[in-house]
């Protein structure tokens, strides 16, 4: 898939560098690290992978600050439990489709469980699903309260739809408020909690239209803008399709979350209909506002790996890949939508992305696309290159600092770099992409100006 083209340095050889620098001998083996970023506090342990035939590797051949890093390398292997750090296979079949490593153990939402220092006393880890029996759309890896055996996840698995129990998306570094997520449940055939039997709860609607409201919003929005627009009625055409009110309605629901983690230092468990559609849309929004890390280019690609692959989003249903009938009704642009309020984000907060809308546009061109594959591109050097397209150059990073996003349609502005970028009477007013000029293939080409963005808040 695309992030195959973004994850140069995320899986490597530990130690390459030192390596080459001291000519030692290298023995055969494998290490695949997930590298930490020093500005997120809850990120700061690395996990790292390494096979077994490397555990037995001698290192007197080696010179001694390499000895000294296998050692601290050692040390971290006992510090985290051995199943946190070797998915089964299933796994790694899920995690080579979408463009991660091929390591065992290389799996987004089980390296980013052990950065956040779980298992602890209130959270644990559970490979409950392993061979997914519990539930066929979660991964194989679930953190789960550690007062829970599995025993009784088995009897919550029946309680709830398609079996997919509440687990844990995020804890608060502070306050360990956390962010859980799961689907309805099956009293009186499906719906939502009785307040009588959570007395300390608070439920909350957010109104969020299903998928087929969605899709025939897009729709009417498709309508207006290609291929051709009419200026005269543009507003109220665009107010018609009702696109920017359900963006409102997402992004409200996900800064509710946000405010009760962050100001009410109050958990929160979300849940839609069978949780792989809207739950994860505001789930994966809120664990963007909250944490900083999310708003990094390779922390954003863990977001999407865990909240939308990992917990069973149905791309293939949602986007018609291989299917003819553009009529399905099981077709519906939630993925779009998420990305859509991202943008909605970084038009607010300029300087808190480190990625740009070019990162957007080209992750929602290949969801269309269907070009994936691990093994693109030729060296770690070209991938660590195309990191330039999609950098932000005003990003300014904000360390434990919590966004909160004006959802308010005064404040929201039709997608005008993806929507109408194909339609040949639009010409947009500034480029869609802040890309860097430091590459050669760039330094060449005419500079264009760009408008600057202002944003008030």
């Amino acid at each position: 898939m695309f992030f195959s083209q973004l994850q140069g340095r995320r899986t490597a050889l530990l130690c390459s560098e030192q390596l080459a620098e001291g000519n030692s001998p290298v023995p055969h083996f494998s290490i695949s690290a997930s590298t930490s970023h020093s500005d997120h506090s809850a990120h700061t342990k690395s996990a790292s992978v390494i096979s077994s035939d490397s555990i037995s590797t001698s290192t007197e051949n080696f010179s001694p600050d390499l000895r000294q890093k296998m050692l601290l390398i050692s040390a971290r292997l006992l510090e985290n439990p051995p199943f946190v750090l070797d998915g089964p296979l299933g796994v790694i079949n899920r995690v080579e489709k979408i463009g991660g490593a091929s390591s065992r153990g290389e799996n987004s939402y089980g390296l980013e469980i052990v950065c956040k220092g779980i298992p602890n006393e209130s959270w644990r880890m559970t490979s409950i699903n392993e061979q997914y029996e519990l539930c066929d759309t979660y991964p194989a890896l679930l953190v789960v309260p550690a007062n829970i055996p599995d025993e009784e996840l088995k009897k919550v698995a029946a309680f709830r739809s398609r079996g997919r129990i509440p687990v844990l998306s995020w804890i608060h570094p502070e306050s360990q408020a956390t962010i859980t997520r799961c689907s309805q449940p099956m009293a009186k055939g499906g719906g939502y909690e009785s307040e009588d039997a959570y007395q300390n709860a608070e439920l909350v609607f957010l109104d969020i239209h299903n998928i087929h409201v969605m899709r025939e919003s897009l729709r009417k929005l498709k309508e207006i803008i290609y291929p051709n627009i009419e200026e005269t009625h543009w507003l109220s055409n665009l107010e018609s399709t009702h696109w920017l009110e359900h963006i409102k309605l997402i992004l409200a629901g996900a800064l509710r979350i946000a405010d009760k983690v962050e100001s009410g230092k109050t958990s929160v468990i979300v849940h839609c209909s069978d949780g792989w559609d809207r739950t994860a849309q505001l789930t994966s929004l809120a664990m963007l506002m909250l944490d900083g890390y999310y708003r990094t280019i390779q922390g954003f690609q863990v977001l999407i790996e865990k909240e939308w692959l990992s917990f069973g989003h149905r791309f293939q249903l949602r986007v018609g890949h291989g299917d003819k009938n553009h009529a399905d009704a099981d077709r519906s642009p939630v993925f779009l939508q998420f990305v859509d309020c991202v943008w909605q984000m970084t038009r607010q907060f300029p300087t808190a992305f480190e990625f740009n809308e070019f990162l957007l546009i080209t992750i929602l061109d290949h969801l269309y696309s269907c070009l994936f594959g691990t093994f693109l591109w030729n060296s770690e050097q070209q991938r660590v290159k195309e990191l330039e397209d999609f950098s932000n150059p005003l990003y300014a990073s904000y360390t434990n600092h919590v966004l909160y996003p004006v959802a308010s349609m005064r404040h929201l502005e039709l997608w005008i770099g993806y929507y109408i970028r194909w339609n040949p009477r639009m010409k947009p007013q500034r480029e869609i992409t802040n890309r860097s000029t430091s590459s050669s293939e760039r330094a060449s080409s005419p500079v264009q100006c760009v408008t600057p963005v202002q944003t008030i808040v």
